[in-house]
């Protein structure tokens, strides 16, 4: 039943795609039992209220007339010409849609259809159809977008179909990729967007996509009526949160489609062959939204295949329905597997080699609603290496017994969408500033590269949450009252006082933890005892000063150090938290913001211009939220409601903010969002871009913060790699280059402008294509060039050349701290196609230049 005004629905969806052949016998591509006008009237008069434009796919014959009958009705009109291997037929097709458009019916001009998919013409043939149909028009003085439509594979491989047409018009069919319905958005959201990147800059119109309500299982695509409504609402809903325009397909159930496209070809309709609004569509024109638009990556949406080095999966999800039945391998998961609402967490030890994993979903009464197969492959010398990852500190929580949980730590790609698994029964506690090494609770290293244990460190007790700290050059480890050499593995002086932060709530350690100085020198910590709750240590002297900070929040958080040093940044996990903001070096409060209730960790954006502070919220009263502040004004630019969000960490150079999250049923916003968002920022506005699926971390308004957290803390490895002079990858091209004792790793080369031509180059190999941040390092001297210049190259192709002045540090780039140096970007990202980056350095200058490390940071 629609929810209408007038008889009108609520909500008019923005395009559909309208074939009137409905009744037994009908078949354009026979040619007999005709439609007549007035059946083409009664069908179009039936769809047309329920959007703003109306697709069809020829200009002749039974459909000659019906450009006119939408427009008269008050619909816009997107007409095609049918295109196939028939040249007379199709110069008649386009004769006609010239003249329907010169006659001012058509709207938008559509020249084919999967012509390309189908063989049926040549990419220059097509072209030169569209090209008759723009000049034509354009002689005529009808200016109206002109493209053709083909699925986004084959819009993608013809380049120059895209440079001919006015806007790209693409078809996207998860259901025909074989995916879940629980993954099909994600998997949509992901070709659209590869889409974008190659269109030039014009509009991307999804022209065709839907889910058959019936008809052959493809993969992991599954037919039914209920797959068919839910991703109905799931893409509109997605198409509003991003703007997209787009034509559903289709209007009614055309049966002689099961000729050329199986049982499923006669059941994309949002009407049936009785005229009738399949049940559950009208939940859209209702103007209902799905809660979840955005892309979620589970078990269903990771890729057919998973190469892993972690001996531990996870298997997680949410049933679309109470009462649903979810089966792993022919085994139903057990009570405390899944929770009252239906989200669902599993842990599943792997074998070395190959592990298929079957994922089904059925309802109550049994019916197979999904099913979902992967391929998972233990391999232990996989390297992880190159990748950027998310490490993920998981507990049990105070959840009660309705819903699962994961001990352990949980590793994620965030590029390649996939939950790589599971270390059990260890917790991260931090990451070296190289990324190579992982810190673990218990004093356990592992390597991010194949999370293989490396070595234990020389603690004397376990490492707590809240309680540890990484010198930014990586020397040095600080837990409690403890400090660890790196390089010798030792215990060196010991702290005066214990750095934990002594703020607990409800028996569960708070969210943050101490700070240390870009320099390395004082660590900022929490005073246990009552009255000034800021204590700065001097790690040189041993030294404890009370900082006398006011303002300071009750329930101390997190502390953290301003990208430029300048500025110490505090949070406070109570009801009605907030930001203080002071000077690092006079200890003066600058300013503050109000936050949310048990707000927690500090996180920063935008080349560390704004930080973000993620909050809790108060189960009494939600609330919970990421916070966009511009720190050094003290303004609040942003607000994103997401339950639980205390836990978080960033990556500056892409602005993304990876942030705890714990939708649930009980706080309105559905079942399928537990685990990790990942939101995303465009000037001053926040903005969810997707979400690691865990099963854990929901949401339960009558347990307390943060005992009910399962998520306890969220760390960021980039893809980071360095060539210092002298490591593998670095070379003398040319000439003679002189050495030195300074710079990164205590060492350089140094070249003359005179003698000739002299180059270093630094060379990184079995990269993955994508865009790069490329930073160099160098120790300034007045005789040094201000104008060393540095060569990008993508394999043997250059990119660009930047020059850079070598008499002045380098400069803009605080949040690199590798190496325990500065770093300066050679100009923006830099995309490559290859798999090898070369940097050179060339004394064709006007003074010395000085060859140190090059660092690179894959972005995507």
């Amino acid at each position: 039943m629609l929810a209408a005004v007038g008889g009108e629905p609520v909500y008019r969806i923005h395009g559909l795609n309208f074939g009137p052949y409905i009744d037994d016998g009908e078949d354009p591509e026979i040619g007999v039992n005709p439609v007549t006008p007035a059946e083409l009237q009664e069908r179009l008069d039936l769809v047309t209220p329920h959007t703003n434009w109306v697709r069809t796919f020829s200009a002749t014959g039974d459909l000659q007339g019906l450009s006119q009958m939408i427009h008269d009705g008050g619909n816009m009109s997107a007409v095609g010409a049918w295109i196939d291997d028939d040249e007379t037929t199709n110069n008649q097709e386009i004769d006609a849609l010239i003249q329907q458009a010169i006659a001012g019916h058509i709207d938008m001009a559509i020249v084919g259809s999967e012509a390309l998919l189908r063989n049926d013409v040549s990419a220059t043939t097509l072209i030169g159809y569209i090209d008759r149909v723009k000049t034509e028009l354009a002689a005529a003085d009808v200016s109206i977008p002109v493209t053709t439509a083909d699925t986004y594979v084959e819009l993608m491989q013809y380049p120059e179909v895209i440079d001919a047409v006015d806007v790209v018009f693409a078809n996207i069919y998860p259901y025909h990729e074989g995916s879940s319905i629980h993954s099909a958005i994600a998997q949509l959201d992901e070709n659209h967007d590869d889409l974008i990147a190659v269109a030039n800059g014009k509009d991307v119109i999804i022209s065709e996509t839907g889910w058959p309500s019936a008809g052959q299982i493809k993969g992991d695509a599954m037919p039914s009526a209920q797959n068919a409504a839910d991703y109905f609402l799931d893409f509109v809903s997605w198409a509003k949160a991003k703007d997209v325009d787009y034509f559903w397909f289709e209007a009614i159930d055309e049966p002689w489609k099961t000729r050329n496209e199986g049982p499923a070809g006669a059941h994309w309709g949002l009407f049936d062959g009785d005229l009738q609004l399949k049940d559950g569509m009208e939940r859209v024109f209702n103007g209902e939204t799905a809660p979840d638009g955005p892309p979620i990556v589970d078990f269903s949406a990771m890729p057919a295949t998973i190469e892993t080095n972690l001996n531990t999966f996870i298997v997680a999800g949410a049933t679309l329905n109470s009462g649903d039945q979810v089966f792993i391998n022919g085994v139903p998961l057990a009570e405390g597997e899944i929770s009252n609402a239906g989200a669902y967490s599993l842990p599943v030890p792997l074998n070395v080699g190959a592990n298929s994993f079957t994922l089904e979903t059925r309802s109550a009464s049994g019916e197979l609603l999904s099913s979902s197969t992967k391929t998972v492959t233990y391999d232990m010398s996989m390297s992880t290496e190159h990748e950027r990852l998310l490490y993920v500190d998981a507990v049990a929580g105070d959840v009660g017994a309705s819903g699962p949980s994961l001990e352990g730590t949980i590793v994620i790609v965030p590029d390649q969408n996939v939950v790589l698994g599971m270390i059990p029964g260890k917790h991260v506690r931090g990451i070296s500033p190289d990324g190579s090494e992982i810190y673990m609770d218990d004093r356990s290293v592992f390597s991010s590269s194949n999370h293989q244990l490396i070595r234990m460190l020389t603690f004397s007790q376990s490492i707590p949450v809240g309680g540890f700290v990484v010198s930014p050059d990586g020397n040095r480890l600080y837990s409690r009252t403890e400090s660890v050499d790196v390089t010798t593995n030792t215990l060196t002086t010991p702290l005066p006082v214990d750095i934990r932060m002594p703020g607990t709530f409800q028996g569960a350690a708070v969210p943050g933890g101490p700070a240390i100085t870009n320099d390395g020198r004082d660590i900022f910590s929490s005073r246990p005892t009552p009255g000034d709750r800021i204590r700065k240590i001097d790690t040189s002297s041993n030294v404890v000063v009370d900082t006398g900070l006011s303002g300071i929040p009750a329930f101390l958080s997190d502390i953290t150090v301003s990208p430029d040093g300048d500025s110490l940044l505090v949070s406070g996990f109570r009801g009605g938290g907030s930001l203080v903001v002071a000077d690092i070096e006079t200890l003066q409060q600058t300013g503050s913001v109000s936050t949310r209730d048990f707000s927690g960790e500090i996180g920063f954006v935008v080349a560390g211009s704004m930080a973000v502070v993620g909050a809790a919220g108060n189960p009494a009263n939600g609330g919970g939220g990421v916070f966009l502040i511009d720190w050094q004004s003290n303004a609040q630019l942003d607000y994103y409601p997401i339950p639980l969000a205390d836990n978080l960490t960033t990556s500056n150079i892409t602005d993304e903010i990876f942030v705890s999250t714990g939708h649930s049923n009980s706080d309105g916003f559905g079942t399928r969002r537990l685990g990790i968002d990942v939101l995303s920022t465009d000037g001053d506005k926040l903005t969810l871009t997707k979400t690691f699926f865990l099963g854990i971390n929901e949401y339960i308004p009558s347990i307390g913060t943060p005992s009910n957290d399962q998520i306890r803390g969220v760390f960021f490895k980039p893809a980071v790699q360095i060539i210092d002079d002298g490591d593998p990858g670095f070379a003398i091209e040319s000439g003679s280059w002189g050495t030195g004792n300074s710079g990164a790793g205590g060492d350089n080369r140094n070249a003359s402008r005179f003698g000739g031509t002299k180059v270093a180059r630094w060379t990184f190999t079995d990269l993955t294509p994508g865009r790069y941040r490329v930073s160099a390092t160098w120790n300034q001297h007045p005789v040094r060039a201000t104008d060393a210049p540095y060569t990008i190259f993508d394999g043997t192709t250059p990119l660009n050349t930047i020059d850079v002045n070598q008499q002045l540090e380098p400069t803009g780039s605080p949040d690199l701290t590798n190496l325990g140096v500065s770093w300066q970007d050679l100009g923006g990202l830099v995309a490559i196609t290859s798999d090898t980056l070369i940097v050179k350095l060339s004394n064709n200058a006007n003074g010395y230049v000085m060859a140190d490390a090059i660092r690179i940071e894959r972005v995507a």
